[in-house]
C-alpha cells in the first residue's frame, strides 16, 4: 500500500512515558513485536486486554501522543501529512462550561444551529436540554456528535458506547457509520436534509478513518471492509 493510505508503526515502535513532561494516567508504556498498518478510509476495530495499552496505541494513531523514544533510529510512527486527527476521550471533560443547552455546545464546531439540532435529535438528544444536569452516558454521545460535526480525516475513539444509552446505541453507531462511510459531516448534513457549514473554495478528500478501541461490534453490524485488530497479537509480552 501507498505510504499515504495507512499509518504506519513500524517493527519494534513503542510508548515510553516521558519523564521530562506529565502524560495522563491512561497512558501505558507497550512496545510492538511486529509492526501494524492502519489502512485509511475505513473503519477499525483495535481490541487490547490492557486499556492503558489501547489508549496508548490510539493516541499515537491520533497523534495526540508522541512515541518519546530517545535514539533517532528508534522504530517510529509514520502519519500521512496534511490530515486532521481528533481522539476523543470516554468521558467528555468540560462539557457544559461554556455553552448552556446541546444546541449551543454543538453550535460550537461552527455549523448552523437548524443542522446542530437535526442531528442532536437523530441521536435522541433534546438540542435544549442543559449540558451541565447530563449524564454521563448522554454526555459520552455529545462528544461523539460533537466530534462528527467537527469532521477530521481521521478519528479516534476508546470505548465509545461503554456508557451510552440503551435507547442510543443503535442511532450513535448507525451515526458513526455513516460519517465513516459515507465522507464526514456532508454525509450527515444529507440525512437530515440540512446544509452544513462548508468553505466553498476548500477541496477536501471525502475519505474518512474511524478508530474504535475495545467496542463491542454489534451495533455496527458486518461490512466487509471493516478491519478487525487484535493488539495483543503484536505486543512484547
Amino acid at each position: 500500500s501507498m505510504a499515504g493510505d495507512v499509518i504506519k508503526f513500524q517493527d519494534g515502535a513503542a510508548f515510553v512515558r516521558p519523564s521530562h513532561c506529565k502524560v495522563g494516567t491512561q497512558f501505558a508504556e507497550f512496545r510492538l513485536v511486529s509492526g501494524v498498518d492502519v489502512p485509511l478510509g475505513r473503519m477499525i476495530f483495535v481490541h487490547a486486554q490492557r486499556e492503558g495499552i489501547l489508549s496508548s496505541f490510539v493516541g499515537l494513531a491520533a497523534k495526540v501522543l508522541d512515541p518519546y523514544l530517545p535514539e533517532a533510529d528508534s522504530p517510529r510512527v509514520i502519519l500521512p501529512q496534511g490530515l486532521r486527527f481528533l481522539m476523543v476521550p470516554t468521558i467528555m471533560i468540560g462539557v457544559g462550561l461554556m455553552a448552556n443547552t446541546v444546541s449551543e455546545e454543538l453550535q460550537l464546531t461552527g455549523h448552523p444551529k437548524e443542522f446542530c439540532e437535526a442531528v442532536a435529535k437523530l441521536v435522541g438528544m433534546d438540542p435544549g436540554d442543559s449540558t451541565a444536569l447530563m449524564s454521563r452516558g448522554t454526555s459520552q454521545v455529545l462528544g461523539i456528535v460533537k466530534a462528527l460535526l467537527v469532521d477530521p480525516d481521521v478519528l479516534c475513539l476508546v470505548r465509545p458506547l461503554s456508557m451510552v444509552p440503551k435507547d442510543m446505541i443503535d442511532p450513535v453507531a448507525v451515526l458513526l457509520r455513516l460519517w465513516q462511510a459515507g465522507g464526514g459531516a456532508p454525509a450527515i448534513a444529507d440525512l437530515v436534509e440540512q446544509t452544513p457549514e462548508v468553505p466553498k473554495t476548500v477541496y477536501r478528500s471525502t475519505r474518512r478513518t474511524l478508530i474504535l478501541g475495545n467496542v463491542d461490534h454489534r451495533p455496527f453490524g458486518n461490512c466487509s471492509l471493516d478491519v478487525l485488530l487484535d493488539l495483543d497479537k503484536h505486543l512484547v509480552q
